[in-house]
């Protein structure tokens, strides 16, 4: 509102900094693989496939929950909508949180069984209808159910995974795979590569496996060893095909 006074904040920009060196904040704890795997298997049983489906595009593709829960289906561009052979997909962000990174944004996802998942879910959905279909309350008390389940807090309180650890959660595994800190710094929209070092050095130190009890690490390990079979099992018409 006030573009003239930008010259005159540097002063309190150096307080700031000063302030966070002096009292440091906590970037929010990650999800794993295996975490992520597990909780696939449990929505699959649970036959929450339209929740799981929103929750592996946030985290592949490092969204906000504001953005993919807004999702319709015609954000999606799947190769069956435009006649293309890769194995890859597009999220359009209609209101991007990083908007003064770019007003128009999407996200690329090259996961083949993700995509195999993202065509049989939402495929032949209207193109205006919601990918999860309920509000963000709606949302949250799924989360907090599945993750209960799992034995994992969800209370920032207890510095559990709330749904906004999704962005973090994604770049961590990409930078994790493929140590290509340009490639994180792309697909989640980041202005700065410094940001994104910062922010990825950060939160790999903070997984949350590591402070589990025994008891919730043996039963995030079950259900993620039954998640090939049951994600194959549910896809197994589309696998059949290739």
């Amino acid at each position: 509102m006030f573009p003239h006074l930008k010259a005159f904040l540097t002063p309190a920009w150096a307080v700031d900094r000063k302030w966070q060196i002096a009292e440091p904040g906590e970037c929010r704890p990650v999800i794993s693989g295996p975490v992520l795997r597990a909780l696939t298997s449990l929505c699959i049983i649970w036959q929450w496939f339209r929740f799981l489906g929103v929750v592996l595009i946030g985290f592949l593709g490092m969204l906000h929950p504001a953005e993919f829960l807004q999702l319709r289906r015609k954000d999606i561009l799947l190769p069956q909508d435009s006649l293309h052979s890769e194995p890859v997909f597009y999220i359009h962000i209609s209101n991007p949180k990083t908007s003064r990174f770019a007003r128009r944004q999407h996200c690329k996802i090259d996961e083949p069984l993700v995509l195999e998942y993202v065509v049989k879910v939402f495929g032949d959905l209207p193109p205006h209808e919601s990918l999860f279909g309920g509000g963000p309350s709606v949302f949250r008390r799924r989360w907090d159910a599945a993750f209960a389940r799992l034995g994992i807090p969800t209370s920032q309180r207890q510095k559990g995974a709330t749904p906004a650890v999704l962005r973090g959660s994604g770049a961590t595994h990409l930078y994790l795979m493929s140590e290509d800190m340009a490639k994180v710094q792309w697909r989640g929209r980041w202005a700065q590569i410094k940001t994104v070092e910062h922010y990825v050095q950060e939160v790999a130190a903070q997984t949350l496996v590591s402070r589990l009890d025994p008891l919730s690490k043996q039963r995030v390990k079950a259900f993620e060893e039954a998640s090939d079979y049951l994600l194959l099992n549910f896809l197994d018409v589309e696998v059949s095909k290739q």
